[in-house]
């Protein structure tokens, strides 16, 4: 330097100490299934309700599937035709279908459909049958049919269908949190304790697909 400055010097990299093994960790548990990619992009986001008083409900009306924890607990349609808080599940009629009238004016529009479903493993495989229950019914009318988790009591459940597809992601399909699912085609439903491992990504034959669903929840053939 001209003016006898001394230049600063350059910081010199240090050498990279070798990284000591990682401590001993528990293997973790598997994670759930994934689940097969919707058709579509990601426009179809704006579908998905994650509760249920947030969805639209068509003027001529929807069925509500509701816990009631009272008496032993027990799951209950509710026909409305006005969003509804605190629902498990919803079926929208399809087209050309509509819900018969008297139900949504006749005992305030609410239907039993199966009780005792608080009470240990029979309670649990009681709800699971209502369930599919109620994805019968709403198959009847060709609907599509909505899951919410519980935001009180109730009971965390996976609903699967089987669909007439041999293409191991298409033959099992597990319904996505508030993501309507057409169930026009199933060929059979399964309810299950939330996070059960099932058949994700694998194909199997329906009669073990029903008998392995029923063993641990409940299980319909259409």
């Amino acid at each position: 330097d001209e003016q006898g400055v001394p230049l600063p010097k350059r910081a010199v990299m240090p050498d990279f100490a070798p990284v000591p093994p990682s401590p001993s960790i528990a293997e973790p548990k598997p994670a759930p299934a994934p689940q097969p990619a919707a058709d579509g992009d990601d426009d179809e986001n704006s579908n998905i309700h994650l509760t249920s008083e947030s969805v639209f409900v068509p003027p001529t009306g929807v069925c509500y599937l509701v816990y009631e924890p009272d008496s032993s607990g027990r799951l209950v349609l509710h026909y409305s035709k006005t969003p509804l808080k605190c629902a498990v599940g919803m079926w929208v009629p399809g087209a050309g279908k509509k819900i018969s009238g008297f139900k949504f004016n006749q005992n305030l529009g609410k239907s039993a459909l199966i009780g005792n479903c608080s009470a240990g493993i029979h309670g649990r495989k009681n709800y699971c049958s209502g369930w599919c229950q109620f994805i019968r019914g709403a198959r009847i009318l060709n609907g599509t049919v909505t899951l919410w988790d519980p935001v009180g009591k109730g009971m965390m459940v996976d609903v699967w269908v089987y669909n007439n597809d041999n293409r191991p992601s298409m033959q099992s399909v597990k319904f996505q949190i508030g993501v309507p699912m057409d169930i026009t085609k199933i060929l059979a439903v399964a309810c299950l304790p939330k996070n059960t491992p099932f058949y994700a990504g694998i194909t199997v034959d329906i009669v073990k697909w029903i008998g392995d669903a029923d063993s641990i929840g409940a299980a319909s053939r259409f």
